[in-house]
């Protein structure tokens, strides 16, 4: 009876001593479509003197988070989200209580995220550019047969960067964007191709 007792302190322990800030919803396993508007919500599980909070979403499991917004302030324990037009099954949300101190953090597990437009090609059946390299530094390549329209997204959704594909090779300066993931969309005949790259 006491080891179940002394397990049970220090499980206790444990998850008073490390989840200081718990993330209510999303929880993990929802499914999302492109434009819904998402209450994301937490609480603080263990009080500190908290600034603020900072809010994350990652569309690749965690491998790399853009900024939803920081500096929520301290009695604001809610976030409305609006969903990105991206396809992902390894979407994340990360909220962070920001100390004046050591900061904690906890994540969800992974959702999805459904772009749900009838003109996107997934299976890239009609629409077959290649584009490379990836990850790529400066220059990314675009090789299509075909006068395009492209657009570059952040993965949270958010346009950063459009041109036109004029046949044969197309280059794309991207040096000036910030290391992370990106998804790149070809529009041509009314229809639109979607792929992930990778800015280093």
């Amino acid at each position: 009876m006491k080891k179940y007792i002394i397990a049970g302190i220090l499980i206790f322990t444990f998850y008073v001593s490390n989840a200081h800030v718990s993330l209510i919803y999303p929880e993990g396993s929802e499914s999302f479509s492109s434009g819904e508007i998402v209450n994301i919500q937490w609480e603080e599980v263990v009080a500190h003197n908290t600034i603020n909070w900072d809010l994350y979403f990652s569309s690749d499991g965690g491998i790399s988070w853009e900024v939803l917004q920081t500096d929520i302030p301290y009695s604001t324990l809610n976030y409305n989200w609006t969903v990105p037009e991206i396809n992902t099954a390894d979407g994340k949300i990360k909220i962070i209580q920001d100390n004046d101190g050591t900061d904690y953090e906890d994540i969800c597990g992974n959702f999805t995220v459904d772009f749900g437009s009838t003109n996107i090609n997934t299976d890239m059946s009609s629409l077959n550019p290649a584009i490379y390299p990836n990850p790529v530094t400066n220059n990314l390549f675009i090789r299509y047969d075909q006068v395009a329209e492209f657009r570059i997204l952040s993965i949270i959704g958010k346009t950063v960067f459009e041109g036109r594909i004029n046949r044969e090779l197309t280059t794309v300066d991207v040096s000036g964007l910030c290391p992370g993931v990106y998804m790149i969309e070809i529009r041509h005949s009314g229809k639109s191709s979607i792929r992930k790259f990778i800015k280093k």
